[in-house]
């Protein structure tokens, strides 16, 4: 509990004996003598600590349980899913991309454009990013869960409010002091009321005072008319520019849903939309039918808190198209290659990829070559997967009919200290 939470706590007992000894005094009024009974009238003394003690204490044990269930930042919550550290899929399912319905309450948004306070903090950051010459980052709104997802009729329903990115920033950045980052929790805490009374519904992970942006982790798989028994997927290992989890092996695309509206409901994210912003910004424009689209589970990393819908976009494109708009080099299956073709978006300029084959033992078999090579390259850097990645490829696997195969390759990934 920081200082600011626990002189509210000892605010609010101290107001909680004053009320105790202002009922025990109406009490003595009206019924004196249960009170003479209770002792408390034998000594002057005594009938003024005794309730204020009382009060105090009982207000204290109350407000320290209200503490004890707010929504903190998880590290060391090794909670599982699949045998996958740090991974939670909260929710599987297979849905059309037309059957999420995302809902923003705008009156529920922290105004970023009005806090000098959180600008002057985000500016910091930038910075600091202008000194490491790294990629700045932008003040732009994204979206945060006010409460858990839902099933109704079979529509995922998603109640977001909005929350611009430099709020985001200012949490997770490595150039934030914890002053920034407690000012941040302040203005959240001051909404999650509102959020609480409207959005009762909660759970450890989702609540009014979470602050992980919804994003998208989606597996791009390709087909072969020359061979329609293979397919393939793309692995790609993210840079040193993104915001979170960098340098790490993560899905064929994803990101933060931005706020692309649908047409005549501005009250509503358009998701799938949000999905090919991100395809056309990361890889380019890949023959890739979005009623092909399908929202396979909600994930969550129980370690940092991020909160992602998984997807499946099984492709038309052969897995040469796809390596067509990353790269000029002609790699093969299995072969790790890096970006020679720049995207829209300049975070992911420095990604590495992998194609394999889209079954467990091909893609266990490609990390395991990639790792043994970059760790020839890289022995002091760690090579890391995604908690989100390995949760979307399991999923992946079991809607396409390969449960045994992720099972296996969860297995394996285990056996072989990928975690």
């Amino acid at each position: 509990m920081g200082s600011k939470e626990w002189w509210k706590q000892l605010g609010m007992s101290t107001l909680g004996g004053a009320l105790g000894t202002a009922l025990l005094r109406v009490v003595e009024i009206i019924f004196p003598g249960v009170v003479w009974f209770l002792g408390a009238s034998l000594n002057p003394v005594i009938g003024a600590i005794v309730p204020f003690v009382a009060g105090f204490f009982m207000a204290w044990i109350l407000w320290g349980r209200r503490q004890k269930h707010k929504t903190q930042r998880y590290d060391g919550d090794t909670t599982s899913s699949e045998g996958i550290p740090d991974s939670l899929v909260k929710m599987s399912f297979n849905l059309h991309s037309n059957r999420i319905t995302a809902r923003v309450h705008d009156d529920l948004k922290l105004e970023f454009e009005s806090d000098t306070k959180a600008q002057g903090y985000f500016d910091d950051i930038v910075k600091q990013q202008y000194v490491k010459g790294e990629i700045k980052s932008f003040a732009e709104n994204r979206f945060r869960l006010v409460c858990p997802p839902s099933l109704d009729k079979g529509d995922l329903i998603l109640d977001l409010a909005p929350f611009n990115f430099a709020y985001f920033d200012i949490m997770n950045s490595e150039y934030t002091s914890d002053t920034a980052k407690e000012y941040v929790n302040d203005q959240i805490e001051a909404l999650a009321w509102r959020i609480r009374e409207r959005f009762p519904r909660s759970d450890l992970h989702i609540n009014a005072r979470n602050w992980s942006l919804i994003g998208v982790e989606v597996m791009l798989v390709t087909s072969d008319a020359t061979d329609p028994e293979k397919c393939y997927t793309l692995l790609r290992r993210r840079g040193r520019h993104v915001a979170i989890a960098k340098n790490v092996w993560s899905t064929s695309f994803g990101g933060m849903c931005d706020p692309v509206r649908m047409r005549g409901h501005p009250e509503r994210l358009d998701i799938l939309q949000s999905v090919r912003n991100e395809l056309d910004e990361e890889i380019g424009p890949l023959s890739a039918d979005p009623q092909n689209m399908f929202f396979i589970g909600f994930h969550v990393n129980t370690r940092t808190g991020a909160t992602d819908l998984l997807g499946l976009w099984k492709t038309q494109a052969n897995w040469q198209e796809l390596v067509g708009l990353i790269t000029e080099r002609k790699p093969k299956v299995g072969e790790r290659f890096q970006n020679t073709l720049e995207a829209k978006e300049p975070y992911v300029y420095d990604n590495q990829n992998l194609i394999v084959e889209f079954n467990g033992r091909a893609i266990f078999q490609g990390l395991v070559a990639v790792r043994e090579e970059m760790r020839r390259e890289e022995p002091d850097r760690p090579f890391r997967l995604n908690p989100e990645m390995v949760a979307c490829v399991v999923r992946s696997l079991q809607v396409s009919d390969q449960a045994a195969s992720a099972r296996e390759l969860v297995v394996e990934l285990e056996r072989n200290a990928f975690f």
